[in-house]
């Protein structure tokens, strides 16, 4: 009787666990498929008080094709994906090294760099707005791919994640790729990053999404 008491609490939490995800998950999904669906309908119809989420009229391809006419999209996302693309690059050839450096290897004031690190997740990018765009007007980058790549090129939360990862990773390992004969950056790149791809994948869809939707810093630096 105890067993069975036990199964069926637990089951009747994980019927709670995911009916609150689900829940969460449409809440989430639902501006998405809301945007879609407007997107396919006549103007009529969206200014419509009354709301069908499937159009009586479909207006897909004009909608899409004035869109695409009227405005530059395709430039747009083009650009999109240079930057976030760039930007998750830099990102990851600088957060790998510093996070082994900081995980693995021993040197004095590592603690103290952490700590520094941490510090840097604290600060809001508005703090360093002012400053990085009066550097960038005095070198002439305003207006440029470089001056909305340049500011994102290092990632403390990206620094700080890989750090914590590569914690989990043994010593043995490393030992063992420097009797072979790996150096300390080779090591990085083919033994620390291909072990934690789990990390990377997850602070690649991150790094994506934000930098995706950031709107303050280009809206700054860029008039074109």
């Amino acid at each position: 009787m105890r067993t069975r008491s036990i199964t069926s609490t637990g089951l009747g939490f994980q019927l709670f666990r995911h009916a609150l995800l689900g829940l969460g998950a449409f809440l989430m999904l639902a501006p998405f498929v809301i945007m879609v669906s407007v997107s396919l309908k006549p103007s009529g119809e969206i200014f419509s008080p009354e709301f069908t989420l499937l159009p009586k009229q479909w207006h897909a391809w004009q909608n899409y094709s004035d869109a695409f006419t009227r405005q530059p999209l395709a430039r747009y996302i083009l650009n999109g994906f240079i930057v976030t693309g760039a930007i998750f690059t830099c990102q990851l050839l600088t957060a790998l090294p510093c996070a082994y450096a900081l995980a693995k290897l021993r040197w004095r004031g590592k603690e103290t760099m952490f700590l520094l690190v941490l510090l840097g997740l604290l600060i809001p990018p508005q703090v360093t707005a002012i400053p990085l765009y009066i550097l960038l007007w005095q070198v002439g980058l305003l207006n440029t791919y470089a001056a909305i790549i340049l500011p994102s090129t290092i990632s403390v939360f990206g620094i700080f994640l890989m750090r914590q990862f590569f914690l989990t990773v043994p010593d043995d390992l490393i030992n063992a790729a420097r009797l072979d004969g790996l150096g300390e950056f080779a090591i990085v790149w083919r033994i620390m990053m291909p072990t934690a791809m789990p990390a990377v994948i997850a602070f690649g869809v991150l790094s994506l999404v934000w930098n995706w939707n950031e709107f303050f810093w280009p809206l700054i630096v860029v008039q074109s």
